[in-house]
């Protein structure tokens, strides 16, 4: 008893050390979503289609190699323990193919092409070898609730901080540089180093959940008893289409922000004053979220935060007809309303977050009741795979509707182009949040039966 004691209890700087887990695992990823289609296209010229062709290729691989990563790492069990050592390591690759990412081969576009192709191809694959395990961590770190909701609020909390991060300094470090292109290399270099820090700070102070098993035997891989844990497994299907969707409209965002804001919003002023908003906004919100998750059913509270999160979408539409006229011009009171906007957004997006990811702890418990094993690694890495490939979608789209209305680079503006990046900010949005609610409306483990299973699973454990 005092063992398993010792094994669930969750001490602060645990908390705190898997927090850090966010800047590995969201740093890279929020400055490649953010910015690398925009660097693909207007610094290594790039056509647009074929940039956004690469990024969604890469993204569909990122996604079905966490499958591979999460199998391996459940079946690790190496002297750093099951998880640790695939995040030490994948955190400094990280660092490396991060950088590399954001350096132009030169003016050959058919040697870019190759050079990016090659280069994504390994990023993502080390963006996995430190996030998969570390998402897999929130599961196995504790089976106490307010515990794995402790969890929650510190990834969500540091992983906020990391977009907002990017979102403050970017602009800044880009201009300091002598070129644009040196600039963004100055930044993946600046992304890269605390990408090394934060993975191993994560490593070492959550090294206490997450040591040698020698007496743990490893079950033999089976694809058909892998392929049951998915495709009979209707709460994690349903997640991972609800993760889709929200993710999918987090990504179109992300990516079509850079062009909105220089084509059509006339001012790159919103991205740090959004990032400092959203910053306080979030250290005011997200402490209380476990709380809230307590309180009310997680279900209920993710499709507030998707009606909400449409909102800002919404807000552009009404817009639209304002920013496309010839009369528009930049002015403060623009600025006003957008940041309004995007802080409702922000809102919805943290609500509807934090609280589809705390679903997956309880399909977690749901698999190891139903199927008999638990595979946190592969069970998270099943959510995100759907969740990357729906986010793949956002490059292809964003990317051909550039290249349709003849898109170079933001210095060559027309009707057309304005029209189309104002299009791409809405629609998708408006599209994938109504998708988001209906599966949330499908999903079957609300309140109740989240209890009732949690008493059954007490049960089986104690009677094994």
């Amino acid at each position: 008893m005092k063992e398993t004691k010792e094994k669930q209890g969750l001490r602060l700087s645990e908390a705190f050390g898997y927090g850090l887990g966010a800047f590995p695992a969201n740093l890279s990823l929020q400055y490649r979503n953010g910015y690398l289609l925009s660097f693909m296209t207007d610094i290594a010229h790039i056509n647009a289609a074929i940039a956004g062709t690469i990024m969604t290729i890469m993204v569909i691989w990122d996604a079905i190699n966490d499958a591979i990563v999460a199998v391996l790492a459940d079946r690790t069990n190496s002297k750093m323990g099951r998880y640790r050592p695939w995040m030490l390591f994948g955190s400094i690759l990280l660092a490396v193919t991060t950088t590399l990412a954001f350096t132009s081969p030169g003016e050959n576009p058919t040697v870019s092409i190759i050079y990016f192709f090659i280069v994504l191809l390994v990023l993502c694959w080390t963006q996995t070898m430190f996030t998969v395990p570390w998402q897999a961590l929130n599961s196995t770190m504790t089976t106490v609730p307010n515990d794995r909701n402790r969890l929650l609020v510190f990834r969500q909390l540091f992983g906020t901080i990391a977009g907002i991060l990017v979102s403050v300094i970017v602009m800044p470090v880009v201009r300091s540089a002598g070129s644009e292109a040196a600039g963004w290399q100055r930044m993946a270099i600046l992304v890269g180093a605390i990408t090394i820090l934060g993975g191993v700070l994560c490593s070492f102070l959550i090294r206490r959940k997450d040591q040698p098993e020698p007496n743990r035997k490893v079950e033999k891989f089976s694809w058909k008893t892998q392929g049951r844990i998915v495709f009979k497994n209707k709460p994690l299907l349903l997640c991972a289409g609800i993760y889709g969707a929200l993710y999918l409209m987090m990504s179109v965002v992300q990516t079509i922000n850079i062009y909105f804001l220089r084509i059509v919003f006339g001012s790159t002023k919103p991205i740090s004053l959004v990032g400092i908003i959203t910053l306080v906004f979030s250290l005011i919100v997200i402490p209380f979220m476990p709380k809230l998750i307590r309180k009310f059913d997680k279900v209920k509270l993710a499709l507030a935060g998707f009606i909400i999160y449409m909102v800002q979408p919404l807000g552009i539409l009404v817009l639209k007809g304002t920013f496309l006229s010839d009369g528009y011009a930049f002015s403060n009171t623009f600025l006003i309303i957008l940041l309004v906007l995007i802080t409702i957004g922000t809102f919805g997006n943290t609500l509807a977050n934090i609280s589809v990811i705390a679903f997956i702890m309880d399909i977690t418990d749901y698999t190891e009741l139903r199927f008999g094993q638990t595979q946190a690694g592969f069970v998270n890495s099943c959510v995100t795979l759907l969740k990357k490939l729906s986010g793949s979608i956002a490059t292809l789209l964003i990317g051909f509707g550039l290249a349709a209305v003849n898109y170079v680079d933001y210095t060559h503006v027309t009707p057309a182009i304005k029209n189309m990046v104002t299009n791409l900010y809405i629609w998708p949005m408006l599209f994938f949040g109504a998708i988001g609610i209906v599966l949330l409306i499908l999903y079957p483990l609300k309140k109740q039966q989240v209890a009732e299973m949690r008493e059954e699973l007490k049960l089986v454990r104690e009677n094994n």
